[in-house]
């Protein structure tokens, strides 16, 4: 398990905390995971599962679209998603 430190910084009004955590798992995993699950998964559908707006949701599909990774195949309704890259 991993453990980060907390950092302490003096301020005018005491202290602020500031907590760091490890993501176990990238937003494009977590994207793939959902698509190789359901290749029919709306953008709408993975943004409210991994907790992300569908924008973040439309970037990181870019992402992967640029990388050869995924592919739509057919339309916004009644199509897919295709793993081309893996």
């Amino acid at each position: 398990m991993l453990h980060l430190t907390p950092e302490f910084t003096n301020i005018s009004e005491g202290f602020q905390v500031t907590v760091f955590t490890a993501t176990t798992e990238k937003t494009t995993e977590k994207i793939l995971k959902l698509i190789m699950d359901n290749p029919q998964i709306s953008q709408d559908k993975i943004a409210e599962i991994i907790g992300i707006t569908t924008d973040g949701v439309f970037w990181n599909i870019k992402k992967l679209k640029a990388q050869g990774v995924i592919e739509r195949v057919g339309h916004d309704k009644g199509g897919y998603w295709k793993m081309i890259g893996l």
